[in-house]
């Protein structure tokens, strides 16, 4: 049971994952859908006994004007957050590494102090020994 469970919080999770990376990208098709339908009506309107097919190609070009600039937008957003997110994380790890080095000379000066101690223990005990032999 318990595995089912957390089997339902991964997929839970993943969908999560799944629309949050779709949104920018649904949202921009229905944005240039959206400009491109409406140019089509303006295009019409303006100049209703027109060539329809120079509408439809002009409204077309509305559409992948809007999804080319939005696009480009969106990655120029997405490299910037995946660009402080990269430093952030460096900025962790480098002061993880501090940690680490700081931490392992720390074991260093204990363990030095704890030979000395051992050695000095040692040597008193052999004075001890040598002198009642």
């Amino acid at each position: 049971m318990a595995k089912e469970k957390k089997n339902v919080e991964l997929s839970q999770k993943e969908l999560e994952k799944k629309e949050m990376t779709d949104y920018p990208i649904s949202t921009l098709f229905q944005v240039s859908m959206l400009a491109g339908i409406v140019s089509f009506f303006i295009f019409y309107f303006n100049n209703p006994i027109g060539d329809i097919f120079n509408m439809i190609f002009r409204a077309f070009f509305v559409f992948t004007i809007f999804a080319i600039s939005g696009g480009v937008i969106i990655v120029i957003v997405v490299s910037i957050f995946n660009s402080n997110k990269e430093r952030e994380e460096r900025v962790y790890f480098d002061e993880q590494y501090e940690k680490t080095l700081q931490n392992i000379e720390e074991a260093k000066v204990r363990y030095e102090e704890e030979r000395k101690r051992l050695e000095e223990a040692a040597r008193i005990a052999s004075e001890g020994t040598n002198k009642t032999l």
